[in-house]
């Protein structure tokens, strides 16, 4: 069943700056780029110099789970930004920053890019903690929801309005590997990885460069 998408935060300069004063001790000198989805993520250089990454969404429990998971993938030595604090309030909603990592671009889809983010996924979760260190990841996002209980193959999915079970062809073909997907899954239990639902994504190792611009590393 299709549901209405929410809007993402709104977030207001001086709320922006007032928030970086507070939290990371220096106001917003410039604001290098914004994007928004299901969060609002903000690049701003600060007065002392820094230039950092400031992500604002819904509050939930797995986020601090998630921030931990990053800090510890950056401490093992994974190119993904490192994080700065959070996730601490924002208004009504959650906020984090992290250490903004310019430069580089997204691989386009040919080459040996399929092969690369292969590598860079398998570098990932290798490196992450595993489950029982890194603590609790849910709710889960729905494109991890693999266990999501509510009928069909795909949960109902955050950022769109339709229905991904009554997609036609030729973009349900995907269904049938998922479908069995999802129960090997369930059925077989076994140790998992907090790698891949902590949503380190746009990570600058499948960039072109060895590092690229990371607007966000949690989802």
């Amino acid at each position: 069943m299709a549901h209405s998408m929410p809007a993402p935060p709104a977030v207001a300069d001086a709320e922006l700056d007032a928030w970086c004063r507070r939290w990371l001790g220096s106001g917003v000198s410039e604001t290098l780029f914004t994007a928004t989805h299901l969060s609002a993520v903000v690049g701003v250089r600060l007065k002392d110099d820094r230039e950092v990454v400031v992500k604002v969404r819904p509050a939930a429990a797995r986020l601090a789970v998630c921030t931990a998971v990053q800090q510890a993938l950056w401490h093992a030595g994974f190119p993904c930004p490192r994080p700065l604090l959070g996730p601490v309030p924002f208004g009504g909603y959650a906020a984090h920053a992290e250490v903004l990592v310019p430069g580089g671009e997204v691989l386009p889809v040919c080459g040996d890019a399929v092969e690369r983010y292969a590598a860079l996924l398998a570098d990932l979760i290798r490196r992450a903690p595993r489950p029982q260190a890194a603590g609790v990841l849910a709710p889960h996002p729905p494109w991890t929801a693999w266990d999501h209980g509510l009928g069909g193959v795909w949960p109902p999915p955050d950022d769109r309005d339709a229905d991904l079970n009554a997609q036609p062809a030729p973009f349900g073909w995907t269904t049938s590997p998922a479908g069995c997907s999802s129960a090997c899954a369930t059925c077989r239990p076994g140790p998992r990885s907090s790698g891949t639902a902590t949503g380190v994504r746009r990570t600058c190792a499948g960039a072109t460069g060895n590092r690229g611009r990371c607007t966000t590393g949690t989802a």
